[in-house]
């Protein structure tokens, strides 16, 4: 409990120390020329998109929509028109696994390698697991990282933990031990720890607060271990490590990120982590503001598949084909956990062989899956055993790439079987995540309920939408895409009959702009998909979400423009889309 109420002194000491943390402009997202935190953009189609589609609620969730509720809108798509501009000021709270490696960096002191050495210590247990709302899209967002009070309660529970960690330090434990004054011995190893938790310079006066309190406290029994235990606890209650900063210094007339700001936002992006011995060096001799150096620091952080955990991370919240978990299925030979590992390496193989070609696209048509013995039947496979080691193996018949993978497939099933929902929760998937349109909710009071029968397949019983103008508008954009799945049951096998009669595999595509029209089943979804202008912008835009931590507004346009343009200039290089990103005016500059 002494250790609680030390954290808490310092939290409640916090915003006098903080400096311009705490007293930074408005937290808004938008720049000018863009929209108010929120709220979408003015169309819900991408920077450049062909075509206009449904504007998207905050996220790229469905919800209240203005004009008629229950009928989709459509404004022009946005166009690169202006000069790219700054978003503004913010600060971006670390998530748990970036709270557990900054705390891993503190510990170990800066790696000579890249972040991905920084394993979180055994047994910590981090205290920033609240990001965004059950409705999130991507957990990245920086409006949705909020210190809310148990977040508090928890930092400073966590701040016992890591201090007595921090207390074996050879350098602490010694003015521990030694009879000198505390204040003088301690100073120097805590600038250096308070450099490696705050991921900046510091100075005498940076950590003279926390020296003063931990003088108070070694006068009292606790002596001079509680005294260093409480400056210690002090840096880790700190805003300064709980949160990042995007303030910029002026230039020009307007805020640029200076070199630490950038070197963690960098880092954090791309590894999860604190910014590593090289960028770190490039930080303070300011050679990562040089265009040159930054492009060549994200080059190298994306270099190796290890270190592109938030690269797998942005593909698994794309696809959300972790929401098999969500879903309840009966059959004894569903394995949800084994699929969703078994989605995660599927991922990874195609961020190891395409992250320089073709990346989306291989995402999308690969057939290189891994199936383990006791996940076979989801697969179409035989296997025997009950092994749960993933193998790998080749998809065939019509599966193939995310959308035809089991996990996607029951993560956006509904648990009956006989319920054609399914259809619907797979269309509107694809058309909100890949197409970024948007579905309203259905009006108040508008239930239409699809009737069950075993003699009649869904796509009959799906007719009734059409037939009813108040559900045609909006499920025109999703069950044409939808049926387009038929061939896969809802624990995603593929299938040939249905009502004991053949599988009908032809969907229609609406909101593409583009690509509209029929095709036939996934493959040619898939087909239709790769081809669509839209499509291309929508990736474009949701890359940009997931790591700038903000949806994109009018004033990125272009940004995300030459993203797109960058990636498809090098065959689909996701390196050349992330340097886009990092070294546009979007990205280094701010107002407040």
């Amino acid at each position: 409990m002494r250790g609680l109420r030390l954290a808490a002194f310092f939290l409640l000491m916090a915003p006098a120390c903080t400096g311009a943390i705490e007293g930074s402009g408005g937290s808004s997202e938008s720049g000018p020329g863009g929209v108010t935190p929120g709220v979408k953009s003015p169309s819900g189609t991408l920077p450049g998109a062909g075509g206009g589609s449904a504007p998207s609620t905050p996220g790229g969730t469905p919800g209240a929509m203005p004009g008629t509720p229950g009928v989709p809108t459509t404004s022009p798509p946005l166009k690169c028109e202006k000069p790219p501009t700054g978003s503004r000021q913010r600060l971006w709270r670390l998530d748990d696994g970036q709270y557990a490696r900054t705390v891993a960096a503190a510990l170990k002191g800066r790696s000579s390698t890249a972040n991905d050495d920084l394993a979180a210590p055994t047994g910590l247990k981090a205290p920033l697991g609240i990001v965004g709302g059950s409705n999130a899209k991507f957990t990245t967002r920086a409006s949705d990282r909020r210190v809310l009070p148990l977040d508090a309660e928890d930092l400073a529970m966590a701040s016992v933990d890591v201090a007595e960690r921090l207390l074996a330090d050879a350098s602490i434990a010694a003015c521990v031990s030694g009879t000198g004054p505390l204040r003088g011995c301690l100073e120097a190893p805590l600038m250096q720890k308070a450099e490696l938790l705050f991921r900046r310079p510091v100075v005498a006066a940076d950590v003279a607060h926390y020296l003063t309190g931990a003088e108070a406290v070694a006068a009292s029994p606790g002596g001079r271990r509680e005294g260093a235990r409480a400056a210690l606890q002090g840096l880790l209650v700190s805003p300064r490590f709980v949160f990042r900063t995007e303030l910029g210094v002026e230039q020009g007339g307007r805020l640029r990120l200076d070199a630490f700001e950038v070197a963690e936002a960098v880092s954090y992006s791309l590894t999860d982590g604190p910014p590593d011995l090289a960028l770190w060096t490039d930080a303070k001799s300011g050679a990562v503001l040089q265009p040159d150096g930054l492009r060549g620091h994200v080059t190298r952080l994306l270099a190796v598949a290890e270190k592109k955990g938030p690269v797998r991370k942005f593909v698994q919240e794309l696809f959300a084909f972790d929401d098999v978990l969500l879903v309840n299925k009966t059959e004894k030979f569903h394995k949800a956990d084994l699929l969703l590992r078994e989605a995660d390496l599927f991922t990874e193989s195609v961020l190891r062989k395409n992250a320089h070609k073709d990346f989306f696209k291989e995402l999308l048509t690969s057939r290189n899956g891994f199936v383990s013995p006791a996940t076979a039947p989801s697969y179409n496979a035989t296997m025997t055993g009950t092994a749960t080691v993933p193998q790998p193996f080749t998809y065939t018949g019509e599966r193939q790439g995310l959308l035809g993978h089991p996990a996607w497939l029951v993560g956006h099933a509904t648990p009956d079987p006989a319920e054609p929902q399914t259809v619907v929760v797979r269309g509107r998937m694809v058309y909100e995540r890949f197409l970024c349109g948007a579905v309203p909710s259905a009006p108040v009071g508008v239930i239409l309920a699809v009737p069950k029968d075993p003699k009649r397949t869904v796509r009959e019983r799906l007719e009734l939408h059409k037939k009813d103008p108040t559900c045609a508008a909006c499920h025109r954009l999703m069950d044409g895409i939808g049926l387009g799945f038929e061939g896969f049951d809802d624990y995603g096998r593929m299938r040939d009959t249905e009502a004991a009669r053949p599988v009908v595999r032809t969907g229609e595509l609406v909101g593409s702009g583009d690509q509209d029209g029929m095709y036939e089943g996934l493959q040619g979804l898939t087909t239709k998909l790769l081809a669509s202008q839209t499509v291309a912008n929508c990736i474009a835009a949701q890359t940009f979400e997931f790591f700038m931590g903000r949806e994109p507004g009018a004033g990125d346009a272009c940004t995300v423009q030459e993203a797109r343009n960058r990636y498809e200039a090098t065959s689909g290089d996701l390196t050349a889309m992330a340097q886009a990103f990092f070294l546009s005016d979007g990205f280094l500059y701010r107002t407040r």
